[in-house]
């Protein structure tokens, strides 16, 4: 990793998506003024986060004959909650408050799938959950009837090559805040 990439991104944020690259230990021996004819760097159209290079390279020292080298390297990608919805119903003398979670890609607005979503119940406790293909998981809680409501919010979204970007939460419904909802007793 360069000082130059250090100092614009920090190590923290490199991740090389298919391990250390392979340093080429030869060089062209004779001018064919073609050298980078070859080569590229592209974003992945999936992640948006996720850079494929592609150039030539020498195993050893020769007049021809170069090889053709593919590596990726990826940054951490940004997730927010890209909607909250709740739900509630009667069960006997107590009542069943649910609060569904979708998680976005920040690039894409792409569901996350498989992300670990922290959301507070105020005066309950906290809760996780897991978000599915659809990026979408859900959080219920039975409380009594005395309890006129419940609030959630989320507090941290975890998965795999992402960063939670909770200033992108939002709700395109305006039920919530992207952050917080508040289910309202049946």
């Amino acid at each position: 990793m360069s000082a130059d990439y250090q100092e614009k991104f920090g190590t923290s944020s490199w991740r090389p998506a298919d391990g250390p690259w392979i340093e080429g230990a030869g060089s062209q021996l004779r001018n064919l003024s073609r050298w980078g004819a070859y080569s590229a760097l592209t974003v992945d159209p999936v992640d948006d986060c996720t850079f494929w290079y592609v150039n030539e390279w020498y195993p050893v020292q020769a007049q021809s004959s170069w090889q053709v080298r593919v590596g990726a390297f990826s940054l951490e990608c940004p997730v927010h909650v890209g909607d909250i919805d709740g739900v509630s119903r009667n069960n006997g003398a107590k009542w069943v408050a649910r609060a569904n979670i979708k998680i976005h890609h920040a690039a894409t607005e792409q569901a996350v799938t498989g992300a670990t979503v922290t959301v507070n119940l105020q005066g309950i406790g906290s809760r996780t959950c897991i978000t599915n293909s659809s990026g979408v998981c859900q959080v219920q809680v039975t409380v009594p009837d005395s309890r006129p409501q419940v609030r959630f919010s989320v507090t941290n979204v975890s998965a795999v090559g992402y960063t939670y970007d909770a200033a992108g939460n939002h709700d395109p419904d305006g039920d919530s805040n992207g952050t917080t909802i508040v289910v309202v007793q049946p």
